[in-house]
C-alpha cells in the first residue's frame, strides 16, 4: 500500500473514531433531579476502574467477553458489564459483552440468557431476570452513545423477551398488579425480587418498544414496583428482602440481592422525579447515617442489624440513596467510598464501579445534556472555532486555550483508546502527557450541544 492510500486510509479511519463516541467519559453532568456530591475525585474513579479491567475480564474469543464471575460468567455480571462499557464510552468490550450474551441464549431460559457457565457455553440453561433487564438497558444506552451502530433494534428484541417475564399478580390490597419472574416460568407473584426492578429503565423501555400496548404494560410495571417495595419494606428502616411475595412476605435479608436496590430505585428519582422513589430513598439514607456511615456494614437484618464488612456492595447502595436527601449527607457518604474494606472480589467491585458512574453524574440519559449545571448563558454560547488553539509545552503538558466553560475535551490514540477526558471550566485546559510518548493521537473539543468545534491530529508527541 503507498503511502498516500495509507493516509487516506489513516484519515478515514480517524474520522470513525471521532464520531463514534457520542459522550466520552466522564460527562459529570447534574441530573435533573436530587444531588450529585462534590467529594469524589474522578481521577480516582477512573484509576480504580484501569486496575479493576486487568484482571476482571475473561476473553473467549477475538470478539467475545465477559466479566469473571468467580471463574465463570454470570448474567448478572453480563448485564453490568453492558452497563459499566456503554457509559464509560468502551465500544469494543460493549460489542464483544453483547456478542458473548447472544451466543448463550437457551430455550430453557425462554430465549434470555443462561444462568452461568464458561466460554463453552451455559452450564445452567434456565435464566435469571436480571442480568436480561440489565442487557436490554445497556443496549439502550448503547444506542445513545453510539447512535448508528444498530443497538436499538438489539434492545427491543431483549425487551420482547422479557415481556415473557411479566405476570399478573394482585397486591395485599387486592388491586391488580404487574410483576417479574425469577426466570422463565420461575417465581412470580409468591417469590419475586425487588433488586430486579428498575422503574427507570423499564420507563426507557416503554418509549422504544414501539406498540401502545406494550408501552402501557412496562409503565405500569414501574409503577407498580412501588408496590411491590412498600410491601416488603422495614416500616422503620426501609430495608427489604432479598426476595418477597408481591403482598410483602419476607424470604430473607438485606443481603447481597437487596442490596442493588437503591441503586436501581433511586435512578427513577435523579431521571424522573418520582417521589414515590425519593421518599423510599430518604427513610433508607435517614436510616443509614443515624446508624453512622462507619458502621454501614452489611448484611442487614430487615430490622436495622448490621453485619458483615465495611465494604462497596453495601455501602455504595446507601450512599446513592442519598442522592435524594441532602447535599450535606450524599458528600459525607461519597467520601467514604476511599475508605471502604473492599475484598477483591468480583461482586464488590462490579458493584461499586456501577455506583461511582452513578455518583459522579455520568448515568446520563440522551436528553441529560439540556441539565448540565453551567448558566443558561454559558450554555448558549460558543468561542469562535478559530480561537480555539493548543501547543505542546516543553514540560510535556498540552495546553488548550479559546474555550467556554461545559466544553468537552478528550484525548484518544489511533485506535479509539480513550486516555483523557474533561469538562472544561474555563477558558484554558491542561493536560499532562508525560507517560505518552511516540503515540498518534486525536484531541476533540465538544460544545455543550455535543457539536465538534476542532479535532486535531497530533503526530508522535
Amino acid at each position: 500500500m503507498n503511502k498516500i492510500l495509507k493516509s487516506v486510509v489513516l484519515l478515514l479511519n480517524l474520522s470513525v473514531l471521532i464520531g463514534a463516541q457520542t459522550h466520552p467519559f466522564p460527562q459529570n453532568i447534574k441530573y435533573p433531579y436530587g444531588y450529585v456530591p462534590t467529594t469524589i475525585d474522578i481521577d480516582w474513579v477512573k484509576s480504580e476502574y484501569d486496575k479493576w479491567l486487568k484482571t476482571a475480564l475473561t476473553t473467549c474469543s477475538s470478539d467475545k467477553l465477559y466479566i469473571n464471575a468467580g471463574g465463570e460468567y454470570k448474567v448478572e455480571a453480563i448485564g453490568f458489564a453492558a452497563f459499566i462499557f456503554a457509559y464509560m464510552g468502551d465500544s469494543a468490550r460493549f460489542a464483544s459483552t453483547y456478542n458473548f450474551y447472544k451466543s448463550n441464549l437457551t430455550t430453557a431460559a425462554g430465549g434470555m440468557m443462561g444462568w452461568h457457565g464458561s466460554c463453552s457455553g451455559p452450564a445452567a440453561q434456565g435464566g435469571a431476570t436480571d442480568g436480561d433487564v440489565d442487557v436490554a438497558f445497556g443496549l439502550i444506552i448503547a444506542s445513545w452513545q453510539w447512535p448508528d451502530a444498530g443497538y436499538l433494534e438489539k434492545a427491543k428484541a431483549v425487551i420482547t423477551v422479557l415481556k415473557k417475564m411479566v405476570v399478573n399478580c394482585k397486591s395485599a390490597d387486592g388491586d391488580s398488579i404487574l410483576a417479574l419472574t425469577m426466570g422463565y416460568n420461575w417465581g412470580g407473584c409468591s417469590m419475586t425480587d425487588i433488586s430486579y426492578y428498575n422503574p427507570a429503565a423499564f420507563r426507557e423501555y416503554a418509549k422504544v418498544i414501539g406498540n401502545a400496548e406494550d408501552s402501557a404494560m412496562w409503565v405500569k410495571l414501574a409503577d407498580d414496583t412501588y408496590t411491590i417495595l412498600n410491601a416488603g419494606a422495614n416500616a422503620t428502616t426501609g430495608l427489604v428482602p432479598d426476595r418477597q411475595s408481591v403482598t410483602g412476605s419476607p424470604q430473607g435479608n438485606y443481603a447481597d440481592d437487596a442490596c442493588r436496590t437503591p441503586w436501581r430505585i433511586t435512578l427513577d428519582y435523579l431521571w424522573n422525579g418520582n417521589e414515590k422513589a425519593k421518599e423510599w430513598c430518604i427513610k433508607l439514607s435517614n436510616f443509614a447515617y443515624n446508624l453512622g456511615i462507619k458502621k454501614v456494614s452489611g448484611s442487614f437484618s430487615l430490622s436495622g442489624q448490621p453485619g458483615g464488612t465495611h465494604e462497596s456492595k453495601y455501602f455504595g447502595g446507601f450512599a446513592i440513596a442519598a442522592m435524594a436527601n441532602s447535599q450535606e449527607m450524599v458528600d459525607e457518604f461519597a467520601a467514604e467510598m476511599k475508605n471502604l474494606n473492599d475484598s477483591w472480589n468480583w461482586f464488590t467491585y462490579v458493584l461499586k464501579f456501577c455506583y461511582l458512574i452513578t455518583l459522579t453524574g455520568n448515568q446520563w440519559r440522551n436528553d441529560s445534556f439540556d441539565t448540565v449545571s453551567i448558566s443558561q448563558e454559558q450554555k448558549h454560547s460558543s468561542a469562535p472555532i478559530d480561537r480555539i488553539h493548543w501547543k505542546l509545552l516543553v514540560n510535556r503538558e498540552l495546553s488548550v486555550t479559546g474555550l467556554q466553560p461545559g466544553y468537552a475535551i478528550s484525548l484518544t490514540d489511533v485506535s479509539g483508546k480513550q486516555l483523557y477526558s474533561k469538562i472544561s471550566q474555563g477558558c484554558k485546559a491542561s493536560i499532562t502527557v508525560t507517560s505518552i510518548r511516540n503515540r498518534c493521537l486525536i484531541l476533540t473539543i465538544k460544545n455543550q450541544n455535543n457539536k465538534i468545534l476542532k479535532s486535531v491530529f497530533i503526530s508522535t508527541i
